[in-house]
């Protein structure tokens, strides 16, 4: 993000995935399309996995929402993934209009190291698949 005086704010959108290293090695992968949705996808899959202790698997296939800089009372959530009404309840009793996006957001895929193996997740509802590829393997 960049200020130029006398000029709008410009927003750099964030737009790739996410390793995450532990022990001087690669630990996590994550990805997902999405523009400006991306790093809401990529941090969701994150602290799923790593604060709630989730199979990659079932980190991928939760609800994705986004909330950006501006508007700062918009959230929005992905046309697959409806927030719980309870929830949307709560959102607007504090002030934020929690609505649909006009399209589904957020193939999340993720890789998680398990020792000298792969555990892997993709989006139920999206077009994505994990595999792990030998290099030695002749496809």
């Amino acid at each position: 993000k960049y200020l130029v005086a006398g000029q709008k704010l410009v927003v750099i959108a964030h737009k790739s995935g996410g390793l995450i290293r532990g022990h001087a090695v690669v630990q996590h992968v994550l990805g997902s399309p999405g523009g400006s949705t991306i790093i809401s996808t990529v941090f969701h899959g994150i602290l799923n996995v790593l604060d709630h202790g989730m199979t990659p698997d079932q980190a991928a296939a939760l609800v994705r929402y986004h909330h950006q800089l501006l508007p700062r009372d918009e959230i929005f959530f992905s046309t697959a993934t409806e927030l719980p009404a309870a929830l949307l309840r709560e959102l607007n009793a504090m002030g934020y209009d929690a609505h649909a996006h006009d399209w589904p957001f957020g193939d999340l895929q993720i890789l998680l190291r398990d020792g000298d193996s792969w555990q892997g997740g993709s989006d139920p509802r999206g077009r994505g698949v994990w595999r792990v590829v030998n290099p030695d393997d002749n496809f």
